[in-house]
């Protein structure tokens, strides 16, 4: 009897083992896996980015490069780094050199502003960083945070689509369409 039991509780234990664990699919195989990946993008010979990874998952038919700690180092129209951007893991679609970046996104720029979120997607046609995620954005002058962003890849022009709050030096002219500006006569 006690063998019984023991023989039971045997299977039981090696069906909850394998309980959630499944055999990944023979398509959901990468085609390549590459240790210490970089990709460079250029387009009509401006370097646009580098994209530097510890591991890269190779899915062609997907036309998609799963990567694992990502490092993109975005070029201004000098050729001189003016972003850089970090995160947990990313892909790169191959069709169109597009790039999501995930979890624990971080993105520095050479002017020392920072940001912070959960997701980022770096449109190569539009030239812009996207997200609809939570963002923080610390620069010298103030700090912003909000919902949703658009912005190019130094973050100069940024755009927070809504929730926003923050603190700024920054001083803003508050004058309505109809108010003239008022010109300076000497």
């Amino acid at each position: 009897m006690m063998r019984r039991v023991l023989v039971l509780v045997a299977i039981v234990l090696a069906m909850g083992c394998r309980e959630g664990q499944t055999e990944p699919e023979t398509s959901q195989l990468p085609d390549q896996v590459v240790e210490g990946f970089t990709l460079h993008e250029s387009a009509s010979g401006e370097r646009l980015y580098t994209l530097e990874a510890e591991t890269a998952y190779v899915y062609e038919s997907q036309q998609r490069i799963d990567v694992c700690l990502p490092v993109v180092y975005f070029y201004d129209e000098d050729g001189q780094v003016h972003a850089t951007l970090e995160a947990d893991q990313g892909a790169i679609y191959s069709r169109t050199d597009d790039l999501v970046a995930r979890g624990d996104v971080f993105v520095q720029t050479a002017d020392s502003t920072l940001l912070w979120t959960d997701s980022l997607c770096w449109s190569n046609r539009t030239r812009q960083v996207k997200t609809d995620a939570r963002v923080e954005i610390e620069t010298p002058r103030g700090w912003v945070a909000g919902q949703g962003l658009i912005s190019d890849a130094g973050l100069n022009k940024i755009e927070i689509q809504s929730e926003v709050e923050g603190t700024s030096e920054y001083r803003f002219d508050h004058r309505t369409e109809e108010e003239p500006e008022e010109e300076n006569h000497r």
